[in-house]
């Protein structure tokens, strides 16, 4: 019974249904008894169970990276690329080394570079007119978009520096009255 149940989970494992394969060889794995031949076949099995359960692992990583390519694709043929960098950057968690992820994130962030351009002259024309919380809306877009975006996190440094000035201003009146 025991070889029987190891054939029919390496088959399993061969035809790449890991998931049945898991279980038929932890069926044998719960079946081990003190009989010496069983037990190269119990410690094979242990061994192939790790490996089905890695690949059934990767295989499902590329199916929804897959599907995140898809969906981020779309976006893109939507005009969307603001979303599509977002999903793209989904599939890098997933698979960092993938190709195809990595030059996906690049082509839509040129896209997106000219809107996040738009979006930081904006945010300083808001300084300027002194809306600060536009300016920072606008300057934290741009960071959702390029998290390390040196000119936007300069931007809200600058709307704080500038949001302290009033208090600063009102304390020195008082203090000279």
């Amino acid at each position: 019974r025991m070889r029987r149940l190891y054939s029919e989970g390496l088959d399993l494992f061969a035809q790449r249904k890991f998931d049945e394969s898991v279980a038929v060889l932890r069926e044998l794995v719960s079946q081990e008894v003190g009989h010496p031949d069983a037990t190269p076949l119990v410690e094979d099995a242990r061994r192939k169970i790790d490996e089905a359960i890695g690949e059934a692992e990767r295989e499902r990583n590329q199916a929804f990276v897959a599907d995140l390519l898809a969906a981020g694709d779309r976006h893109l043929s939507e005009g969307r690329a603001i979303d599509a960098l977002m999903v793209f950057r989904q599939a890098r968690e997933v698979q960092p080394e993938n190709a195809n992820v990595q030059w996906r994130i690049a082509s839509a962030q040129k896209l997106v570079a000219g809107k996040t351009g738009e979006w930081m002259n904006q945010g300083d024309a808001a300084i300027v007119a002194g809306k600060l919380d536009d300016a920072a809306v606008f300057f934290q877009a741009v960071l959702g978009v390029f998290p390390e975006h040196p000119a936007a996190l300069e931007g809200l440094r600058r709307v704080e520096v500038e949001r302290e000035r009033p208090q600063v201003v009102a304390q020195d009146e008082r203090i000279a009255a």
